[in-house]
């Protein structure tokens, strides 16, 4: 006779120790669930995987929902926190866009998008804003692979020295593929009502809607749809991973400049 092994899906919650606040032998516990539910949102494509072992076949799961862009797109910018500034660059003969926003901690402050922007204006475009909106050189953002491999030369030549290369590709951790994948949960996190940040202290608190609504019309629409359509799934070892750039915007038909631009703006935590 061949020895047979049944594998079972147990669900997380199905822990014995999912009651106890800590559990002192590594299960699956009331602070872990809590965890999981503030930090991914409790009927996530995550959530049904890691807490409710639900495997589905090539499964992907929408970045952000579209109530979350509704109230957006309707909510009053209320100031708080640090200004800054992203870049997403375009080459300027007509293909895709430059895109250059400026946000705080409650909201998008500016936008703007050409596709007839050279890198050399681009760079002087970031001087004036960063001038004008009062934001840190190293609180500028831009995409440094491709064709921004030498843009720090062109931001430095119009005194802006120190600002943070992007690398969309790389940076991977435990939880995301690569820095994509993890600036876009960061955008994820902050649009989501009902996500709540933690303190130092390790308190989770409510955080204000983001707001939207300081755009042009034709970049609202642009940011909007780009958002609607972005797809993540999860690795093998469980980490978040964005679809392909390409396939994204493939299906878009377009490249998703509004998009990478306002992501990116979470990359970084300064």
């Amino acid at each position: 006779a061949t020895d047979r092994m049944s594998l079972r899906k147990v669900p997380a919650i199905a822990s014995p120790d999912i009651e106890q606040e800590h559990s002192e032998r590594g299960l699956a516990d009331a602070a872990w669930l809590r965890e999981m539910a503030a930090e991914y949102g409790v009927g996530s494509l995550v959530w049904r995987v890691r807490v409710l072992a639900q495997f589905p076949d090539d499964a992907t799961d929408s970045v952000f929902k579209r109530e979350w862009l509704d109230l957006a797109f309707r909510t009053v910018h209320q100031p708080r926190g640090e200004n800054r500034l992203a870049i997403d660059l375009g080459l300027g003969n007509g293909g895709d866009l430059t895109v250059h926003i400026v946000r705080d901690d409650n909201g998008v402050l500016h936008c703007e998008a050409s596709n007839t922007v050279t890198l050399e204006a681009a760079a002087s475009r970031a001087a004036v804003l960063a001038q004008r909106f009062k934001v840190e050189p190293h609180r500028v953002s831009y995409d440094v692979e491709g064709i921004g491999a030498d843009f720090a030369n062109r931001l430095e030549a119009v005194g802006l020295k120190g600002c943070q290369p992007y690398r969309g590709g790389g940076g991977g951790t435990k939880k995301y593929a690569n820095m994509r994948a993890q600036a876009a949960w960061k955008a994820h996190q902050r649009l989501d009502p009902q996500y709540m940040p933690k303190t130092p202290e390790g308190l989770l608190v409510p955080q204000m809607p983001f707001s939207l609504v300081n755009m042009p019309a034709k970049s609202q629409q642009m940011l909007r749809k780009e958002l609607q359509e972005l797809r993540y799934q999860l690795g093998p070892s469980g980490d978040i991973v964005l679809e392909k750039a390409e396939d994204y915007a493939e299906r878009l038909k377009r490249s998703p400049d509004h998009q990478a631009c306002f992501c990116q703006s979470f990359g970084f935590n300064n």
